[in-house]
């Protein structure tokens, strides 16, 4: 369910992750209920056309703020151009806060798989399972990217559980390489990346015998639907 509300927040912090990556930290509006692995809609208000984009929360409920990390590119785009500007104390506006991507507590293991900084929503499912493992025997999280380009990496590093894994592939090919030995059996996929990344490892999780319902992507149902019959006609190059 979608909250379609507008909430104007302050943003408490900004903080620099890496090169051209930044987190903020933003006030976290009264009344607003979500699950991990939540999306929102961000506004930028200004005279005439506002300027919006969606994020992923990388934040939980349980905490006081709402956090969403983003890259800023060489080729900025206007909103990334303006937000970049922004500092803190600063008003934006939230809305369309919704969650595709929820843990699914099946007595089945979870393979996260990311790109870049898609690896930012996958922390909030991590941290959900440490406190919560309930019924999910086994969490392993794979990001492609290179060695001073990993987000969160010494935070991911960090984490001392038996049950939990985090590895970082240099590249798509070493990470196509590794697919059948990165699936887990009977496993639940969560899959986040460029379109072109999504339908590429559909099509090469199909073959390895997962079903689409195996596989979580962070879209809506009707976007879902589409992106895999997209996949049924993609070739992989």
């Amino acid at each position: 369910m979608t909250d379609i509300n507008k909430y104007k927040v302050k943003i408490l912090d900004i903080i620099d992750e890496i090169s051209n990556v930044k987190t903020l930290k933003l006030e976290k509006p009264d009344g607003i209920d979500f699950r991990e692995g939540a999306s929102f809609r961000l506004e930028i208000p200004r005279e005439g056309k506002s300027l919006t984009h969606d994020f992923s929360i990388n934040s939980l409920p349980s905490d006081d703020y709402i956090s969403f990390t983003t890259k800023f590119s060489v080729r900025k785009s206007e909103f990334k151009k303006e937000l970049l500007s922004k500092t803190i104390g600063d008003e934006l506006l939230v809305s369309n806060i919704e969650s595709h991507m929820g843990l699914r507590y099946e007595d089945r293991p979870i393979v996260l798989i990311s790109m870049g900084v898609g690896v930012t929503t996958m922390l909030p499912l991590i941290r959900t399972y440490l406190n919560d493992k309930g019924n999910i025997p086994q969490v392993k999280s794979y990001t492609i990217a290179l060695e001073g380009k990993r987000v969160f990496e010494d935070k991911l590093a960090s984490i001392e559980d038996k049950e939990f894994s985090q590895a970082w592939l240099s590249g798509r090919k070493e990470f196509f390489d590794s697919l059948n030995e990165i699936i887990l059996p009977n496993c639940i996929v969560y899959l986040v990346g460029s379109n072109e990344f999504l339908l590429d490892t559909i099509v090469k999780l199909r073959e390895l015998g997962l079903s689409d319902d195996d596989i979580m992507i962070d879209m809506a149902d009707k976007k879902k639907k589409v992106m895999f019959i997209a996949a049924k006609n993609h070739q992989v190059l």
